[in-house]
């Protein structure tokens, strides 16, 4: 063997043994560089883009479980009380307990990225309020006065016109004709003046299906029988209702005392011979909530 095959040998020795170590290094002892990145999942305080969609029970009035909310489209008469805003985009929110509810930090907390989850909310970790003064009644079967008297400010007030005798306008309520019949002074009196045996619909400004029909009307007896008809559900409007029944004007203030948002929106969930019953409590409030979230997106907290 001549001295320069020596060498290339030496080299070539010399080389396998150094890229060995090296290889070994790399592989025991990798830069931080080099480690794989762990996948980014969902801790409190985080930003967290999702598309979600939320089911209700409520064996009162539903046949089925039935979406109550969603950032989706969905058809917006499957969902009555959540119609306040505009659906089809995703839903930002910080995981964050006075955020949003302990039932949703407790389930998204640990999903990863692009991850979705159905789970169920008790009632006590979502919304728990309830208040029995938040149920109402109304007799199906009534009797009206065929005259009525009102100061000349507040039929400014209902009808938006200066009242004159004989002048024939729309009850707001019950949406049948009215005539005044006499000024004196400051108080108007006007005569309701329904049709017998035509269906009116009553509380036409919310669509809630909530219709009359005139049983009866004697004058000289100064009675009206009436029956009312609705439809299970139906959503009803307490300050809408409070025209016709004074207490009804008391819900904003009993759902802002129990926690609810105060928007005085109630649901018709029993109809019987004699009664419809309202309860304006939150349609989601104690009940269990069932969900189905995709993390779209992770922002983590500073």
């Amino acid at each position: 063997m001549n001295r320069i095959t020596t060498y290339i040998i030496v080299i070539i020795v010399i080389g396998a043994s150094v890229g060995g170590v090296y290889a070994l290094d790399r592989y025991y002892f990798k830069e931080d560089n080099d480690v794989d990145e762990p996948q980014v999942v969902v801790e409190e305080g985080d930003i967290v883009t999702v598309h979600y969609v939320g089911w209700l029970e409520d064996e009162r009035i539903y046949d089925s479980r039935r979406v109550f909310d969603s950032s989706r489209d969905v058809d917006q008469d499957t969902i009555l009380t959540y119609v306040d805003r505009e659906r089809g985009d995703p839903f930002q929110f910080t995981v964050d307990r006075e955020e949003v509810i302990d039932g949703w930090v407790d389930n998204v907390v640990g999903i990863k990225e692009g991850q979705a989850k159905t789970f169920t909310v008790p009632p006590e970790k979502a919304y728990p309020a309830w208040s029995e003064d938040l149920i109402f009644e109304v007799d199906r079967y009534e009797t009206l006065p065929v005259y009525e008297e009102m100061s000349i400010e507040t039929f400014q007030e209902k009808y938006n016109e200066e009242p004159k005798v004989n002048m024939v306008v729309t009850d707001i309520f019950w949406n049948w004709d009215k005539i005044v019949t006499s000024i004196e002074g400051d108080i108007v009196t006007l005569m309701n003046d329904p049709d017998v045996g035509e269906n009116y619909r009553t509380y036409i400004e919310d669509s809630s299906d909530w219709t009359t029909e005139v049983l009866s009307l004697d004058s000289s007896e100064d009675i009206i029988e009436v029956r009312h008809d609705v439809k299970i559900p139906s959503i009803v409007d307490a300050q809408h209702i409070s025209l016709y029944r004074e207490d009804f004007g008391d819900v904003m203030s009993i759902q802002r005392e129990n926690g609810m948002r105060p928007d005085g929106t109630g649901i018709i969930v029993d109809v019987s011979e004699d009664t419809i019953t309202m309860d304006f409590n939150g349609e989601v409030n104690n009940k269990p909530l069932t969900f189905r979230m995709e993390v779209l997106e992770i922002q983590k907290a500073p």
